[in-house]
């Protein structure tokens, strides 16, 4: 569908985004790089990189998620919200107690570094298991007490113990590191993490079958990025490794895929969809000042010569009192009376499709209609009975109204008008499954370029100097679902109407 297209563009983003965060890590543990030892400064160089973009992203986030929390009451947005600022200072913290930071920071000390990157698991987990990252729902009172405890003032204040104790609280890891040397306290918050994590992440994947947001989307993707940090962490041996560098671009890589989600969620897509308001509106406004300016233009025209024609008449019959002069302009009144008959219907027509939201159609016998139009239509305008030549008997009904028969009315005004009286027109009813076609081809007709564009241009012609009749049946069609087309041969001198329906089918 075409209002899709957006949506899926911004989902491809997010996964180009995933997979240019994931590459690197996937191609070093392929490769073997990932355990190539940095030099100090260049291992302290690159986690001030990583950190300045994961602050960054985490700046973004923590405006979003508050925004977005103060306005729907969403958990989601509270939790990531919190999980951002704990996350926050947990960067810091990292940084500043990590070995490659010991030439300026007296707080550098491995296995404390080693602490305050496990704690990151008491931030995340609680939410994983008792909130509900991958879908949306409303922050109950007990969550949102709970979640503040947590996030606002126990984790700040378990990280900043992790940070100010003189020795490491407790040890994850000995004997350098590495899968072999985690304690067992290491392995119980090791497997709790992974546990949380591959369960968060199947339900984020049947979040985001079911859904199809790219919120669920971007939750599931950071999840996979965050579940790749821990395994690359663990199976770290050295911290200068290369790995090193890896794991925290994965931690921040999965932020910035919330984050730019977020951003397209949450700016984008509605300046977008403010920017397509205002041209819609906008169109509206100069198609109803277009519309307006049409109507008032022709209705002038039209109603002027009317009355105009109608005073003339008057004056001659009360200048003269010759019985058989009076007469003469019977026919003349006639066809006064018969464009004024239908002017009214036109204005009746217009009327209903202007009041109603939804078009009150029914089943109508197409040919009857047909029929009753092409008479009306040649007795106003004293033509030939044989004019029309319908192609056999249709007894199918079409979804339209009462006004239908107006709309083959001002057609066969129309045509009749632009063409030779010695040519007949040919209708022909084809029916195709739920559509119905009537096709009316005429020979000799000459348009003028004005006619031409009133019959290809929009419902409203830009010329306002044209009849009502193209108009009115254009605006008809429309009303009863269907469309009228216009198709000149220019080899075989023939000029056809074709006329789509909605076929009733009982």
């Amino acid at each position: 569908m075409p209002g899709d297209e957006p949506h899926t563009s911004s989902e491809r983003l997010i996964v180009v985004l995933f997979l240019f965060a994931l590459l690197p890590i996937a191609l070093c543990h392929l490769l073997g790089l990932a355990q190539i030892l940095l030099a100090q400064d260049d291992l302290l160089l690159g986690l001030i990189l990583l950190l300045a973009m994961g602050m960054g992203v985490n700046s973004t986030l923590v405006a979003y998620s508050l925004v977005n929390y103060m306005q729907e009451r969403d958990f989601r947005d509270l939790a990531l919200l919190l999980i951002v600022l704990d996350g926050i200072i947990l960067m810091l913290f990292y940084l500043i107690t990590n070995p490659a930071s010991a030439s300026w920071s007296l707080f550098a000390d491995r296995e404390k570094n080693r602490t305050i990157i496990t704690a990151f698991a008491f931030v995340l987990i609680p939410f994983l298991l008792f909130g509900s990252l991958e879908k949306k729902s409303t922050a109950t009172k007990k969550q949102e007490i709970v979640s503040a405890a947590w996030g606002l003032c126990l984790m700040p204040s378990v990280l900043l113990w992790f940070f100010l104790s003189p020795e490491p609280v407790f040890i994850t890891s000995q004997n350098g590191g590495g899968i072999s040397g985690i304690t067992p306290l290491g392995w119980v918050i090791l497997l709790g993490s992974l546990i949380t994590l591959v369960g968060s992440l199947v339900k984020s994947f049947f979040a985001w079958i079911r859904e199809k947001t790219r919120i669920t989307l971007a939750y599931f993707l950071a999840l996979v990025l965050w579940m790749t940090s821990v395994l690359t962490f663990v199976v770290q041996g050295d911290p200068f490794q290369l790995s090193e560098l890896l794991w925290f671009w994965g931690i921040s890589s999965g932020f910035a895929v919330i984050a730019v989600a977020m951003l397209i969620s949450n700016v984008i897509e509605p300046r977008k969809e403010l920017s397509e308001a205002v041209r819609s509106r906008t169109e509206d406004l100069e198609y109803a000042k277009k519309e307006t300016e049409f109507y008032l233009n022709i209705w002038a025209h039209k109603v002027g010569n009317l009355l105009q024609g109608m005073t003339t008449y008057l004056d001659l019959f009360s200048a003269s009192i010759d019985p058989e002069f009076l007469s003469r302009p019977q026919e003349t009144a006639k066809d006064l009376s018969g464009q004024a008959t239908i002017i009214n219907r036109q204005v009746a027509a217009l009327l209903r499709v202007k009041e109603t939201e939804e078009p009150r159609t029914w089943p109508v016998h197409l040919a009857n209609m047909i029929r009753r139009a092409h008479e009306e239509t040649i007795e106003a305008l004293d033509r030939d009975s044989e004019a029309l030549v319908l192609d056999g008997e249709s007894k199918v009904h079409v979804i339209a109204d009462d006004f239908l028969d107006l709309a083959f009315s001002c057609l066969f005004r129309f045509i009749l008008d632009n063409h030779h009286p010695d040519n007949p027109l040919k209708l022909k009813i084809e029916e195709s499954k739920d559509k119905v076609q009537v096709s009316i081809t005429c020979a000799g007709m000459t348009l003028t370029s004005d006619a031409e564009l009133a019959l290809s241009d929009d419902i409203i012609p830009n010329r306002k100097h044209l009849g009502l009749e193209i108009f009115t049946a254009k605006l008809l069609m429309a009303y009863y679902g269907g469309r009228l087309a216009y198709r000149k041969d220019s080899e075989a001198g023939a000029t056809s109407f074709i006329l789509d329906f909605k076929q009733f089918r009982r």
